[in-house]
C-alpha cells in the first residue's frame, strides 16, 4: 500500500473514531514516535504531507479560487485566519461547506520514476449538497 493510501486510511479511521495507530506509526517512520495523538490537527497533516512529498490542492470553480500547491494553500488559510492547530475535520468541514474541493495527491514532479509509489495517486474531499 502506498503512503498516500495510508494517509487516506489514517484520516478516515480518525473521522470514524477508530484506532489509527498503525497508520500513524507507518507514516512517521523512521522518526521516533513517543505517543499517538488523540487529535489529528491540520498542522500535523501538513507535516505528513511535506514529509512524503504529497500535495494539497483546493479549488472552488464557482468563486474562481484555485490553490494548487501546499504553499498557496497555506497562504490562503493564513489569510483566512484558519487555526492550523485545530482538528483536520474542521478544515474539511469549513472549506467543503464553502464549496471547495480538496485533493491530496502525490507531487508528480518529485515522484517520476519512483517504483515505490503505488497506483493510488489522489484522494479528494468535496462538498455534499
Amino acid at each position: 500500500m502506498d503512503r498516500l493510501r495510508i494517509l487516506y486510511e489514517l484520516l478516515n479511521k480518525y473521522a470514524l473514531k477508530q484506532d489509527y495507530s498503525d497508520e500513524f506509526t507507518e507514516l512517521l517512520r523512521p522518526n521516533i514516535i513517543d505517543s499517538i495523538p488523540e487529535m489529528i490537527s491540520l498542522n500535523l497533516v501538513l507535516q505528513i504531507v511535506d514529509m512524503h512529498n504529497f500535495n494539497i490542492e483546493m479549488f472552488n470553480i464557482n468563486l474562481n479560487e484555485h490553490f494548487d500547491t501546499n504553499d498557496e494553500v497555506r497562504a490562503f488559510l493564513t489569510d483566512d485566519n484558519f487555526n492550523f492547530d485545530t482538528d483536520y475535520l474542521d478544515f474539511i468541514a469549513t472549506y467543503t461547506q464553502r464549496g471547495f474541493f480538496i485533493n491530496f495527491e502525490i507531487n508528480q514532479e518529485l515522484s517520476i520514476g519512483n517504483p515505490l509509489i503505488g497506483s493510488m495517486t489522489r484522494f479528494s474531499y468535496r462538498a455534499v449538497n
